[in-house]
């Protein structure tokens, strides 16, 4: 009974672990990697293993689409005021093209507007864009392969901006992974 529960829990960590992490062939100068993974109303926070072949570019583009929640109005209502009588002189033109005008008075007439009665929370989403660059990266043969591994985190729930950070997993050599700018890993050989 005790081996069936301890492969049991060690089919559902291999299956944890495959959840959150994704291979990326990166086979193209853009590549489009889609949603992040995240619970409602919950921070991303995805890992993603990423191939690196010798046709791979020395800089690739990974789009990818995150949730966030924004503040927006969540309930309206209509105000409706009720606009004062009036006359207004209104012509029209007859046949023998003379103009026939009268006083009319209205009545009655309302102005309606829709206005905001309550603000919340909506959710929405952001796309953003993580540059991979390779350009100090070793050259690799032709049916060499190297992976890495990108962590994609959204600092909070309300922002669609998130932060990565690199490290090298199966490699031809060691590697220093830096974060520059907005979004660019910069994978550099040592």
């Amino acid at each position: 009974m005790n081996k069936i529960l301890m492969m049991i829990a060690a089919l559902l960590l291999v299956q944890s672990v495959n959840a959150q992490s994704t291979e990326v062939m990166l086979n193209s100068k853009k590549i489009n990697y889609g949603a992040l993974a995240q619970e409602t109303n919950k921070k991303a926070n995805e890992l993603i293993v990423v191939k690196r072949t010798a046709t791979t570019p020395k800089k690739v583009v990974l789009t990818y689409s995150v949730n966030y929640m924004e503040k927006k109005c969540v309930r309206y209502e209509v105000k409706v005021t009720e606009l004062p009588n009036f006359t207004q002189t209104v012509c029209e033109s007859a046949l023998d093209g003379t103009h026939e005008c009268l006083e009319k008075e209205y009545t009655g007439l309302y102005s309606a507007k829709t206005i905001c009665s309550k603000n919340g929370l909506v959710r929405a989403t952001g796309t953003n864009n993580l540059t991979l660059d390779f350009r100090k990266a070793v050259k690799l043969t032709e049916n060499a392969t190297e992976t890495f591994q990108v962590n994609l985190k959204q600092g909070s729930i309300s922002k669609d901006n998130t932060t990565a950070q690199g490290k090298a997993l199966d490699t031809a050599s060691q590697y220093k992974v830096k974060t520059s700018r907005r979004n660019t890993l910069k994978f550099r050989a040592k």
